[in-house]
């Protein structure tokens, strides 16, 4: 999932993830969030909406259709806002890859990412 923000010029920010260290102990690997669909995922689209939730903690993903009901409600509360935008732009083999577009900032909940 590509994660898009735009800060207060308008230029787009894009969300990393920290992934640890490169095999040669160079410094920090950084990419964007991944998944591994689930038994219990209807589809692509929610596998992406959950990961998303649980790799960075992002709350406004919760407010999209087909999120966790959990974390929906936790959102809510929050004052998350829905994304601007959630959608595919590649169908691949084995995945599909999304975009989603922040309205605003984002909120965050740390305690959520693995």
């Amino acid at each position: 999932v590509l994660v898009l923000r735009r800060d207060a010029k308008g230029d787009y920010e894009v969300l990393l993830q920290r992934r640890g260290h490169d095999k040669k102990g160079a410094g920090l690997v950084a990419g964007l969030g991944s998944s591994k669909r689930d038994e219990w995922d209807r589809d692509s689209r929610e596998t992406a909406i959950r990961e998303i939730i649980f790799e960075t903690g992002l709350l406004d993903a919760a407010l999209l259709d087909g999120a966790p009901e959990a974390f929906a409600k936790l959102a809510k509360a929050s004052g998350a806002r829905p994304p601007l935008k959630f959608e595919v732009f590649r169908h691949a083999a084995k995945s599909d890859w999304y975009v989603l577009l922040l309205d605003g900032e984002g909120t965050f909940e740390p305690g959520l990412a693995a």
